[in-house]
This record gives structure tokens, C-alpha cells and sequence, in this order.
């Protein structure tokens, strides 16, 4: 599905990792992350490590503004930044970069009643964002489950995320 590109303003890229080292941190703003993002998270990860050699270590704490990071999931910061989860349609997500951030952030909008399965979805929109990411920046590709050898990862020293702005869906 095709994203809406928004204006990013022009400044430095984000740099994750130079020279296969990392120089950033990932902090997941959800206390209570679904399976999906918990599994997407932990890819990341490893997609980072296997394409640049460098561990993005999970904080649990949001970071300093000086350090580069991967802010996952909606918290004040992003709000800050202009993300409003809440506006975002279900399933829907936002990337954002700013000074030293990459701000990837899904709605937070409930889903629907399903009286059947109380407990069987949930709205994943972060960890699409997640996906989005990988796949736009870090350069996976999923063909068949990872555990099985089905994604393919750009192989490079650095990970430097230029000035970003886009939304799936309506914004």
C-alpha cells in the first residue's frame, strides 16, 4: 500500500550506526507491547546486526536528546514531535525523523468490538511501522519466515537515516 509522503524538514541524518558501531539505541514507548511488535522490535535488532555488524541495544528508559535513537510507539516525545497516534486509522502508522530521532509511531485508535474473539487482534500499527522501516531503511526483505533463511538484508558499515516524513494511511 502505497504512503503519504509528508514534508521533512532539511537537517543532518540520524546516525544509527558508523562504521559497525552502533551509536544509537532503540526504546519501545509501549510498557505492553503486542506479540507482533514485541517480534518486529526483536527483528530490528537483528536485521541492524546482520546489515552492519553493530547492536542497537533496547533501553527502557526514553533516551537523552543528544543520543541517536529509535523511538517506538507513541509517548509524549512523539507527540511533541507532531505524531498524533490517535488521529492515525487503525492498523495505520507514522515515521518521522527529527534531530537524532526516528520516531515510529501506529494508532492507538481501539479496534472494534468482536465479542467472539475478545482477545484475538490487536492494532498493530506500531509494529508495521517497524516493518516499514526495515524494509525502507535498513534494505530487508522477508520471502519466507527469517528462522528458515527467507529475508535477504543489505549488507553496509552505517545505518544514517535521512530526513523522513510519510504516514500509511489518512492523515
Amino acid at each position: 500500500m502505497p504512503v503519504k509522503m509528508l514534508d521533512a524538514p532539511k537537517r543532518p541524518p540520524v546516525e544509527l550506526v558508523q562504521k559497525g558501531e552502533a551509536q544509537g539505541v532503540v526504546y519501545v514507548a509501549d510498557p505492553a507491547p503486542s506479540a507482533s511488535l514485541k517480534l518486529l522490535v526483536a527483528e530490528l535488532v537483528e536485521a541492524v546486526r546482520l546489515s552492519t555488524g553493530a547492536q542497537l541495544p533496547v533501553v527502557t528508559d526514553p533516551p537523552a536528546a543528544d543520543r541517536a535513537a529509535i523511538i517506538v510507539g507513541d509517548c509524549e516525545e512523539a507527540r511533541k514531535a507532531g505524531i498524533d497516534a490517535a488521529r492515525l486509522p487503525i492498523e495505520g502508522f507514522e515515521v518521522k525523523t527529527a534531530p537524532n530521532r526516528v520516531y515510529l509511531v501506529g494508532s492507538t485508535a481501539p479496534l472494534p468490538s468482536n465479542k467472539c474473539h475478545p482477545d484475538a487482534y490487536a492494532n498493530d500499527g506500531t509494529a508495521w511501522a517497524v516493518a516499514d522501516f526495515l524494509e525502507r531503511f535498513v534494505g530487508v526483505r522477508w520471502y519466507w519466515p527469517p528462522q528458515l533463511g527467507g529475508r535477504a538484508i543489505v549488507k553496509s558499515d552505517h545505518l544514517r537515516v535521512a530526513p523522513a516524513h510519510y504516514a500509511d494511511g489518512c492523515v
